[in-house]
């Protein structure tokens, strides 16, 4: 039995009333860890596996605030990266990229790394281009931070850094009531940590164990 399904075991014979929440990086990881549990430790009551996105979701839809805009798909956000990146080079202030040039890669780069900085609750403003090996480099990711953040304000629209920050907010008005799971070696961005902070009202706890197959160390895969 690995340790993680030990220590998970445990939780659930301690706390066999109290709702569980167990917080993976994918749905089918969740199911994963849920098998080995049952066929390792036998049966278990009130825990179940959500992701970071579908436990906000969760949390707006229990306070009522489910309204438009809507959280925006990776594809629609690294579409939105895509589109800045080429106004960018077609006005000549990306020259750091103009030998790459656009291309499906350097934008799934791209958008890895506005994704990372959003979730780190950092803003174009935040981002200080001499501080970066090429100076060039810096300039031209904090222009685009600068334009992905006002292209979200005027097209009114949602990526999933601004849909957690929400959540937060509004799990602070009231917190689920569950007792939260998370395995002690995750990498939890700034806003990821704040989120999950508030949605259990300080009833989060590391759950020790080896590493499992398909439980990569971000929560975050969508």
């Amino acid at each position: 039995m690995s340790a993680l399904v030990r220590s998970l075991a445990g939780y659930c014979r301690d706390h066999p009333l109290d709702e569980k929440v167990f917080v993976v990086p994918s749905f089918v990881a969740g199911r994963r860890i849920g098998e080995a549990l049952a066929r390792e430790a036998g049966s278990w009551v009130n825990l179940r596996f959500v992701t970071i996105p579908a436990l906000a979701a969760e949390v707006l839809e229990r306070r009522g605030e489910t309204g438009r805009p809507g959280l925006m798909t990776a594809s629609a956000e690294m579409a939105l990266t895509d589109r800045l990146f080429r106004q960018m080079l077609a006005e000549g202030k990306a020259a750091y990229f103009e030998k790459a040039g656009a291309s499906p890669g350097l934008s799934r780069a791209l958008h890895r790394a506005v994704q990372d900085l959003r979730l780190d609750g950092r803003t174009g403003a935040d981002l200080t281009p001499g501080l970066f090996l090429a100076p060039d480099k810096g300039r031209a990711l904090a222009l685009l931070l600068t334009r992905y953040e006002r292209a979200l304000l005027e097209e009114g629209r949602l990526d999933l850094a601004g849909f957690l920050d929400r959540a937060a907010a509004a799990a602070r008005r009231g917190p689920l009531g569950a007792l939260f799971l998370c395995p002690a070696d995750t990498r939890l961005r700034r806003l990821e940590a704040e989120f999950l902070a508030a949605a259990s009202g300080g009833r989060l706890l590391t759950v020790p164990g080896d590493p499992v197959n398909g439980l990569e160390l971000s929560l975050i895969h969508i």
